[in-house]
């Protein structure tokens, strides 16, 4: 069974909730990451890509996705 698979039933139980869509994208930056290590293999010029790969993907979790998560602000 594909990831994408998974990804279509996470999508379908927990559809009205945002955060779990999110938290569902967070195996395939890992896949993708092991993905890019298993074809190029373990160079020096590519462990700079991953490092920030890694760290854009930390940050983006850590500050928009709560920001995006949350309900509508009424004022």
């Amino acid at each position: 069974m594909g990831y994408w698979l998974l990804y279509v039933f996470i999508a379908i139980s927990y559809g009205k909730s945002r955060r779990v869509f999110y938290y569902a994208k967070i195996p395939f930056v890992l896949l993708s990451m092991g993905t890019l290590i298993e074809v190029f293999g373990l160079q020096s010029q590519l462990l700079p890509f991953i490092i920030v790969y890694v760290a854009l993907f930390i940050l983006w979790l850590k500050r928009d996705l709560p920001r995006m998560t949350e309900g509508p602000k009424i004022t």
